[in-house]
């Protein structure tokens, strides 16, 4: 089992100048680039398949906003790569189920929740 991610907090994100990616959690990282340029990335995975979403610069959001606009993001993310696989437009009731799927059994339980 994958260990939890135990946040980054805004000292961290500040002060962070070694390349790589650094997980806050749900999904949220701060990507240090070789050049020192700090952006926010929101992984996720779908049918397989991992996908990741720039949110922006450490310069335009802080932790706290990048951890909003994650949590905005994570349905219509869902939603346009549930689209996409399976060439369909989704219901709304079909997304509050699948969100039910994507918290118990992942993205690709979600999947196969909007597809049947």
């Amino acid at each position: 089992m994958p260990r939890k991610a135990t946040g980054l907090t805004a000292r961290q994100v500040q002060t962070q100048k070694v390349p790589g990616l650094f997980a806050d959690g749900g999904g949220l990282y701060l990507q240090v680039a070789p050049t020192g340029a700090k952006t926010w990335i929101f992984r996720f995975q779908i049918a397989g398949r991992r996908r990741d979403m720039g949110l922006g610069s450490v310069a335009v959001f802080s932790l706290a906003e990048a951890r909003q606009k994650e949590a905005s993001v994570r349905l219509p993310a869902l939603v346009k790569l549930i689209q996409e696989r399976f060439g369909m437009s989704v219901h709304p009731r079909s997304i509050e189920r699948s969100l039910l799927h994507h918290q118990k059994n992942g993205a690709e339980g979600a999947a196969r929740c909007v597809g049947q």
